[in-house]
């Protein structure tokens, strides 16, 4: 079981990442809503490095913060151990998704023709996904948080 100190700095750590990437999610946003329009392009390659982003920073940096918080918040709570596991199977359907952006968005830069409306919809379905699944671990472990003393 982690040490209080170390999850107020974890607690710390995810608050200030989660504003990071949420910055990032609405950068990917903006762009979707420019490939929306026919008449418009994108910036493929700004596209390409925010996949590129989410391909990588989540599972090496954020995800281990997160599961952490929320195992000890499953220690805490009995009724939050099926949705640590849940949340641990979101984490890898986001990594398959955004690995399918990545690849469609790394073909569109190569100069290989992808359908727009699939880039749009593999996309789309990845920022539907991330802010669902931020929205449910946010309210439930600020809920489990206030609760609990972590200082």
């Amino acid at each position: 079981r982690p040490r209080r100190c170390n999850l107020a700095n974890i607690l710390d750590t995810i608050a200030l990442e989660r504003a990071y990437i949420a910055r990032m999610i609405d950068l990917l946003d903006e762009q979707l809503d420019i490939l929306r329009d026919p008449a418009r392009d994108p910036d493929y390659h700004l596209l390409r490095e925010i996949a590129r982003y989410f391909c990588h920073y989540p599972t090496a940096i954020h995800y281990p913060f997160v599961d952490t918080l929320f195992e000890y918040l499953a220690e805490l709570e009995d009724d939050l151990k099926p949705q640590v596991g849940e949340m641990k199977r979101r984490h890898d359907q986001h990594s398959l998704l955004v690995d399918e952006v990545y690849a469609l968005l790394d073909g569109v830069c190569s100069g290989h023709m992808i359908p727009r409306d699939r880039l749009l919809k593999e996309a789309t379905a990845y920022v539907a996904l991330h802010r669902d699944a931020y929205d449910a671990h946010q309210h439930r472990a600020v809920r489990t948080c206030d609760r609990t003393s972590f200082r």
